[in-house]
């Protein structure tokens, strides 16, 4: 079970940097996610997640990991939508073969950021409670559907 919400908590931070609804910020969504889509509680998903530290009321050791996976988020975010921003833009102007070359690129990226995020994320993980960990499972849960 324990495994089992890593992995649910691990897809919920990959999708906030591949450009899914909750990779919104707090002013609107990324071009091409769905509009209208909200997190827990009504709050874009972005937002919900960095709320998510008052929520779990973390301790000052905590806040530290905190910290740490928020940076890992917000990073691994921004890289992605550059890449996705800097393909769309090419994205015309270029052969077929390249947009599917182009498209792949951007998967392995993917992957390579889930990764990184799956990381961050064990390590937060292993600094929470049983009960904060269950209120971050219950919080992804109702976006992912878990």
């Amino acid at each position: 079970m324990k495994y089992r919400n890593l992995i649910t908590t691990s897809v919920f931070a990959a999708s906030l940097a591949t450009g899914s609804t909750w990779a919104m910020g707090p002013g609107g969504a990324l071009p091409g996610a769905c509009q209208g889509s909200t997190g827990p509680g009504g709050a874009p998903p972005m937002e919900a997640l960095m709320n998510m530290s008052t929520t779990l009321n973390l301790t000052p050791e905590q806040q530290t990991a905190w910290a740490e996976f928020m940076e890992t988020v917000q990073r691994k975010r921004g890289e992605m939508m550059g890449l996705m921003f800097s393909q769309r833009a090419a994205g015309a102007e270029q052969p077929a073969p390249e947009i599917l070359r182009n498209n792949a690129r951007l998967m392995e990226n993917r992957v390579d950021m889930m990764r990184t995020m799956a990381d961050a994320l064990e390590k937060l993980y292993a600094n929470l409670t049983p009960e904060q960990q269950a209120v971050l499972s219950q919080t992804i849960a109702k976006h992912e559907g878990g």
